[in-house]
């Protein structure tokens, strides 16, 4: 069992239940929203390592969702699903720290994968692709803070451990996180 809580901001009852079934034996906690205000109420209230939403709720967009999510230090560990998959979403996702985009219906064993074992990405390739079009800082400051928010939400919040998968110090891992801010 995962130790983390995972918020599910799905407006479809039946697939909402299905996913809360799958995850509720793999984590400490879940819960279930179905709009984008109880979801920002719910970020504020009691923020989640993981965040599983659809993109397109009833009263707002997801992406109002995801927004808020990047302000919780870490950020959730965020996968969203969408009944309307484009390359422009997908795009815009990616730069907001998505780490997976499905298209409805989506094989919940993919959706738990995503979750649960880190995605191969090709690091190299994407930092070629910024040459040119961004300065080495921000690009440098990018790759800090992904790293960082990575290994706290695999550390479920603890900076120790976090600390530890970085192999650095607490200490400057701390400096780091004073940076981000």
């Amino acid at each position: 069992m995962h130790d983390v809580h995972l918020l599910i901001v799905e407006d479809h009852a039946r697939l909402a239940a299905s996913l809360r079934e799958a995850f509720e034996p793999r984590v400490r906690s879940v819960e279930v929203v179905g709009t984008v205000e109880r979801a920002l109420a719910s970020l504020a209230a009691k923020p989640p390592q993981w965040l599983l939403l659809d993109l397109f709720l009833p009263d707002r967009s997801g992406f109002d969702v995801i927004e808020a999510a990047r302000r919780i230090s870490p950020m959730p560990h965020t996968v969203v699903l969408s009944s309307s998959h484009s390359p422009s979403d997908a795009f815009r996702l990616a730069k907001l720290g998505v780490a997976a985009y499905f298209e409805k219906p989506a094989d919940l064993e993919r959706i738990e994968r995503a979750f649960l074992e880190p995605p191969e990405v090709d690091l190299a390739a994407q930092v070629r692709g910024l040459v040119g079009h961004r300065s080495l800082e921000s690009i440098e400051h990018e790759v800090r803070t992904s790293l960082v928010s990575e290994a706290l939400a695999r550390a479920s919040g603890s900076k120790s451990r976090a600390a530890r998968l970085l192999s650095v110090s607490r200490q400057l891992l701390q400096y780091m996180l004073r940076q981000q801010t």
